[in-house]
């Protein structure tokens, strides 16, 4: 889904909703997906890390 978002939804709601330039859409969405990734990796260590420290999967509200 989260994927999804970053490729398909956030482009069209940027130049359909927003008025935006597609210059302007590209621009965003690729820092998007740029902030994007650092995010996932940070996010499975710190589960990595909680898993072997208490010996039970987080789970993350969204």
């Amino acid at each position: 889904m989260q994927h999804f978002t970053l490729i398909v939804w956030l482009p069209t709601f940027l130049r359909d909703q927003r008025g935006l330039e597609i210059g302007w859409v590209a621009l965003l969405s690729c820092v998007m997906v740029l902030v994007n990734v650092p995010g996932n990796v940070i996010g499975g260590r710190c589960c990595g890390a909680m898993w072997r420290a208490a010996g039970c999967w987080c789970w993350a509200a969204g």
